[in-house]
């Protein structure tokens, strides 16, 4: 439902620039919408069997494997600056997100998390590599068309129950589809075309930051030693990144 309300809008907003489409942007667009896909099949299967802070964690992890990705595919090399930020900042995260049950257990669904932050990892990748060429619309347009088709492909193989919509699932329909999926996505692929898919990775990560805020303001969790200190290392990477970047464009 959050992808095809998330669809329906974007083919809206961008009505126009259909007609400025070709078949390679669509198969394009349609990998990064299958890469999306996939991260939900796979975290939300796995959040079932596992704790919310154990799965944050896990699927954190792809802000080390983007940079990896980069090397791998585009033989880009790996700054040693880079690579720090990363591994601090997945600290930062272990801070906020860690408790004793994620370094006693480890089970399948952490093994269903993990694959799910590979094709994290390659939904931001793919971003950065394909937003250069395409109209960050147009991918909104196919990234959400692909994800809700197979979504609507897999509900019918696995014989889902059949979908009500009443009044109290209303609300979190339109929430998810339009705040989390429409405009997150769509303000991620519109940065994407100005910064590297490292530079969105470690600023994503922040997402920990403002869930153990959400947690503390509309849950009243405490604040613990760890999760101030965690904040502390994300916000800090992120502030010392932009400063890095802003020397780099003056040079």
């Amino acid at each position: 439902m959050r992808f095809s309300l998330a669809f329906i809008v974007s083919l809206i907003i961008y009505f126009k620039k259909l007609k400025e489409v070709t078949f390679l942007d669509v198969m394009k667009g349609s990998i990064i919408g299958l890469f999306l896909f996939l991260v939900f099949v796979f975290q939300t299967v796995g959040l079932q069997y596992t704790i919310q802070s154990k799965n944050a964690f896990l699927t954190e992890v792809n802000i080390v494997i983007v940079p990896f990705l980069s090397w791998i595919i585009l033989r880009n090399e790996i700054s040693k600056n880079v690579i720090i930020g990363a591994i601090i900042t997945l600290i930062g995260i272990s801070f906020i997100s860690i408790n004793s049950h994620l370094l006693t257990t480890f089970n399948k669904a952490d093994i269903l998390t993990l694959i799910c932050v590979v094709f994290f990892a390659l939904q931001i990748f793919y971003t950065d590599y394909y937003v250069n060429d395409i109209e960050p619309g147009i991918i909104m347009i196919c990234q959400m068309g692909t994800a809700a088709l197979c979504s609507w492909i897999t509900v019918l193989l696995i014989n889902q129950e059949q979908i009500e919509i009443n009044q109290k699932s209303i609300i979190p329909i339109l929430y998810l589809g339009l705040v989390s999926t429409l405009i997150a996505y769509g303000i991620q692929t519109w940065a994407q075309k100005r910064i590297s898919s490292t530079q969105a990775a470690i600023i994503l990560s922040t997402e920990a930051v403002f869930g153990m805020l959400a947690s503390i303001i509309i849950f009243d969790e405490k604040v613990t030693i760890s999760i101030l200190a965690g904040s502390i290392l994300i916000v800090e990477i992120n502030s010392k990144k932009n400063s890095i970047n802003s020397l780099d464009e003056n040079s």
